[in-house]
């Protein structure tokens, strides 16, 4: 898989997590029962472990990784809801430019490293405009 193909993957995985998860905490049982909640969000913890272990740098411990981990964050709508609309490529790194195209529309660099010819995230940076980059703390 190439860099391209590896972000591709990810933003759809995840948008089909996000979508999942959301419909758990919507339904009245996750609402009103203690048990019932915590077996659903150990449940969604362990397939977004498996997203990470899959496309991020590090899995899991990555610092990236750790923020959605801990609070299971969703929204509407998608934040994966992206299109690729750039590419830079070497060897061991890629770039890969993202737009959002629902809500706020921000762009999203993905940085990736690949190791034993796997395309891993790395790091990723948000901007409101494709120019001045931010350093994001969670996936």
């Amino acid at each position: 898989m190439n860099a391209v193909t590896t972000v591709e993957s990810y933003l759809a995985r995840m948008k089909e997590w996000e979508s999942k998860h959301r419909a758990r905490t919507r339904s009245e049982q996750y609402k009103s029962d203690d048990a019932y909640r915590e077996s659903q969000k150990s449940e969604s913890k362990k397939e977004l472990l498996d997203i990470f272990q899959e496309f991020v740098e590090d899995g899991a411990n990555n610092r990236l990784s750790e923020s959605r981990l801990s609070i299971l964050a969703v929204s509407s709508p998608s934040e994966f809801s992206q299109v690729i609309i750039n590419s830079e490529e070497t060897n061991k790194q890629a770039i890969i430019y993202t737009k959002q195209l629902d809500g706020f529309e921000e762009h999203f660099k993905f940085t990736l490293k690949s190791s034993q010819g796997e395309w891993k995230i790395s790091k990723l940076a948000v901007s409101l405009d494709g120019v001045k980059w931010e350093a994001r703390r969670s996936l």
